[in-house]
C-alpha cells in the first residue's frame, strides 16, 4: 500500500512540477515579448538603458555594457539600430538543452548587392531568471 501511495504522490509531483514549468514559460515569454517590443521601438540611449534596467538582472547589464564597448552593438538587437517595425515579426520560444534558455528571433528586408530584397533574421539567444517572482534576462549567450 506505501508503494502505490509513494507512486502517486511521485505521478501527481510530476504533473504539477510540469505545469508550473509550463506557467513558466508562458511568463518568460510574455516578458520578452514586451522587452523585446519596447526595446524595438526605444527612440533614445536614456530609454533603451531604462528598459535594461527594468528587464536585465545587474549581472546581465554589466555584460551588455562590456559587449557594447567591445562591439560596438548592441547584443540585446545583435546591431547598432532597430526599428520599431521589427517589432510585427517579434518570435520567442523556448530554446534547446538547459531550463530557462529562450531564444527571441525578429526578421527585416534589406537590399542585397543584387539590388533585390532579402529578409535578414536576426536570432538571440538567452536566459532568463527569476528575480523577486519576475523573470529576468540573467545572460545573453
Amino acid at each position: 500500500m506505501k508503494k502505490i501511495i509513494l507512486a502517486l504522490l511521485l505521478v501527481a509531483s510530476t504533473v504539477v512540477s510540469r505545469s508550473q514549468t509550463a506557467a513558466d514559460d508562458q511568463q518568460a515569454t510574455t516578458v520578452l515579448k514586451t522587452f523585446y517590443t519596447a526595446y524595438l521601438s526605444a527612440h533614445d540611449n536614456d530609454a533603451l538603458v531604462g528598459l535594461r534596467k527594468k528587464y536585465c538582472t545587474p549581472k546581465c547589464e554589466k555584460q551588455i555594457r562590456q559587449l557594447i564597448k567591445s562591439t560596438d552593438s548592441d547584443p540585446i538587437i545583435k546591431g547598432q539600430d532597430s526599428d520599431p517595425k521589427w517589432a510585427k515579426t517579434l518570435s520567442v520560444k523556448r530554446g534547446p538543452g538547459k531550463p530557462n534558455t529562450y531564444l527571441v528571433s525578429y526578421y527585416y528586408d534589406e537590399i542585397g548587392d543584387d539590388q533585390k530584397s532579402h529578409k535578414t533574421t536576426v536570432t538571440i539567444k538567452l536566459e532568463m531568471i527569476k528575480v523577486n517572482g519576475v523573470f529576468k534576462v540573467d545572460r545573453i549567450q
